[in-house]
């Protein structure tokens, strides 16, 4: 898969909850990895470029498909 697939691309949580939308990918060029996914709102005013942007580590992805699905939080006591 390339970067450019990823774009555009909904990310949903454990729930199905759209939290965002693809729109970057962090790299580590040192280690020559995808350190995280930059996302912005999955909102109307995201999509227009006015929304917030946040960085998704690597580690919450479970799976990439049609969607980036993240992973379950864990809940600590």
């Amino acid at each position: 898969m390339h970067a450019k697939d990823l774009s555009g691309k909904d990310i949903v949580d454990s729930n199905g909850d759209t939290v965002g939308v693809v729109d970057d990918l962090e790299i580590d060029v040192s280690k020559k990895m995808v350190t995280g996914i930059i996302a912005k709102e999955g909102t109307i005013s995201g999509k227009l470029g006015m929304g917030e942007e946040r960085v998704i580590s690597i580690d919450m992805v479970d799976a990439i498909g049609d969607k980036v699905i993240l992973r379950r939080m864990e809940r600590r006591m």
